[in-house]
């Protein structure tokens, strides 16, 4: 499965993977959301037997 891609900003300018970690919404017209940089080499080891 794969995960859902949400671009966020101005088409013109270059993006950044990143993980929402937090989101908080504000009524019903506003939301506020937390997020860390995406880093593949965090997940470099997920496919590995234990030894």
């Amino acid at each position: 499965m794969e995960p859902p891609l949400c671009i966020f900003g101005e088409a013109e300018r270059w993006s950044h993977p990143a993980l929402i970690t937090d989101i908080k919404l504000s009524g019903t017209e506003r939301v506020s959301m937390t997020a860390v940089n995406y880093d593949e080499r965090v997940y470099t080891d997920d496919d590995n037997k234990p030894a």
